[in-house]
């Protein structure tokens, strides 16, 4: 039960490391669109 709930934990942890950089990349796009305009 113990190793599930890490290994889970490892999953949300990348999970969030990934949507971050995409939201951080997807702010950065905008912002580009933005000041071409």
């Amino acid at each position: 039960m113990y190793l599930y709930i890490k290994k889970a934990n490892h999953s949300m942890i990348g999970f969030f490391v990934c949507y971050r950089l995409y939201s951080q990349y997807q702010i950065k796009w905008i912002h580009n669109i933005m000041r071409r305009d």
